[in-house]
C-alpha cells in the first residue's frame, strides 16, 4: 500500500482521473439527441457512435466544430456553416454536459486528505487551458490547483503527454524529488514514468502491458486509494 508520506508532491491528471468527463459528455450528447427530432434513419445507438468518432478528431473542447460535422454527415450534403440545428444540438449538449460534470465525494475527500500534508497538489492535463481551468471551477477543484496547473496548450504540441515535458516543468518548478503521478491512462503512466516519477493508474483490474513504459508503479482503484489514507 502507498504510503502518501514517501512523496514530496502529488500531481495528478483531470478527464477521468478527478472528474467524470467521458460520462458528462456522453450524457450530454443524449440530452441533445433526445431534445432535437429530426429525420434520420440511424438509430440513438449510431448517432452516439458517429459522435465518438468526430469528437477524436475535434477534441472535446471543439464541441461547435463536430456538431456541424455531424450534421454533415446525417445530410451527406454541404452544409450552411453555422447551421441552426448543429448550434442548437451544441448549446443543449453543453447545458447537459455541466449539468452531469462532478466529482466525486471521495475524491474530494483525499484532495483534502493530501492538502494537509502542506505540500504542493499539481495538475497536469492535456486540452485547453481555458476550458480545463473552467472545469476545475464548475467542480470546486480549483480550490486545490490554484497557480499550479501544467496544460498542453502551454507548451509545443509535441510537449503533450505521453510526453515527460509538462513533469519535467513540474520538477524545475517545484524543486521535487520524489513526486507521484495519478492517472487513468496510458498517456499518464508513460509520461510519469519517462520523468521518472512513481505512477498510479486509476483502474478496477490489473492488465498486462505491452511496454514497459506503460506499467505503472501502482495500479488502483479509488476504494484502494482511500483505503491507503488511514494512519498515513
Amino acid at each position: 500500500m502507498i504510503n502518501w508520506n514517501n512523496f514530496d508532491s502529488y500531481i495528478f491528471d483531470l478527464d477521468d482521473t478527478l472528474i467524470n468527463t467521458t460520462q458528462a459528455v456522453q450524457s450530454g450528447w443524449e440530452y441533445a439527441l433526445n431534445k432535437h427530432s429530426f429525420r434520420n434513419d440511424l438509430s440513438q445507438e449510431k448517432k452516439i457512435n458517429l459522435l465518438k468518432k468526430l469528437i477524436k478528431f475535434f477534441g472535446s473542447s471543439s464541441d461547435n466544430e463536430y456538431w456541424h460535422a455531424f450534421i454533415f454527415e446525417l445530410s451527406k450534403t454541404s452544409i450552411r456553416y453555422p447551421n441552426p440545428i448543429a448550434t442548437a444540438l451544441c448549446e443543449t449538449y453543453r447545458q447537459g454536459y455541466w449539468q452531469e460534470l462532478k466529482v466525486s465525494s471521495q475524491i474530494l475527500s483525499f484532495l483534502q486528505f493530501l492538502s494537509l500534508k502542506k505540500k504542493p497538489l499539481i495538475l497536469v492535463t492535456n486540452g485547453c487551458l481555458s476550458f480545463q481551468i473552467k472545469k476545475l471551477q464548475h467542480t470546486g477543484l480549483s480550490t486545490y490547483f490554484e497557480n499550479s496547473v501544467f496544460c498542453s496548450s502551454q507548451y509545443q504540441p509535441d510537449h503533450q503527454k505521453p510526453s515527460p515535458h509538462m513533469l519535467i516543468q513540474v520538477k524545475m518548478k517545484y524543486c521535487v524529488q520524489k513526486s507521484i503521478f495519478i492517472g487513468n491512462a496510458n498517456s499518464d503512466i508513460i509520461a510519469g514514468n519517462l520523468a521518472g516519477m512513481d505512477t498510479v493508474l486509476i483502474s478496477e483490474n490489473t492488465q498486462e502491458q505491452d511496454l514497459k513504459l506503460m506499467e505503472p508503479t501502482y495500479t488502483l482503484c479509488w476504494n484502494e486509494i482511500l483505503m491507503s489514507m488511514k494512519d498515513k
